[in-house]
């Protein structure tokens, strides 16, 4: 017994991605602008000897975090977007995925990264672009027939040829 339809599960799918990334993008256009509290916000956790100290040192000052965060975005983007492409049969939402595959490893993996208005510009248009291709899989879906549907036919005629 299916809970779930597969339908509802890759719009949900598609739903979480693209507000996820939107997050992410507004996230990464945001940080430049908070710089300015991390050192009171880290000394805070310093000072009052918390466990989280380590933690927000390590997602601050280390780029393994936005790596990981980066490959898991494009991980689900990448499988919704394969659940959408069996339902519509179409490959345009793979356009935006693949730029954003481009700008998240620009901004992720190449020396790049440690420049802060290339890091943060390859960063924010990267998770911009993950966040298109899921809205236009969830448009595609509801726009383009379903390929899976059996297409409506007539009465099935049995014939019996004479002799056998």
């Amino acid at each position: 017994m299916k809970l779930v339809s597969s339908h509802t599960m890759r719009s949900l799918l598609d739903r979480f991605g693209a507000l996820a990334a939107m997050i992410c993008a507004l996230h990464c256009a945001l940080v430049p602008l908070a710089l300015a509290a991390i050192p009171a916000l880290t000394l805070a956790l310093y000072q009052f000897n918390s466990p989280l100290h380590d933690v927000a040192q390590w997602m601050l000052l280390s780029h393994s975090f936005e790596r990981i965060f980066a490959a898991l975005s494009l991980s689900l983007c990448a499988m919704s977007l394969l659940i959408g492409w069996r339902q519509h049969g179409q490959l345009w939402a793979f356009l935006p995925w693949s730029l954003a595959l481009i700008l998240l490893g620009l901004g992720t993996l190449t020396s790049l990264a440690f420049v802060p208005i290339w890091h943060a510009l390859f960063l924010v248009s990267g998770g911009t672009a993950v966040g298109v291709a899921h809205l236009l899989n969830l448009r595609l879906a509801r726009l383009e027939p379903k390929i899976a549907q059996p297409r409506a036919q007539g009465p099935v005629i049995a014939t019996v040829k004479p002799g056998l």
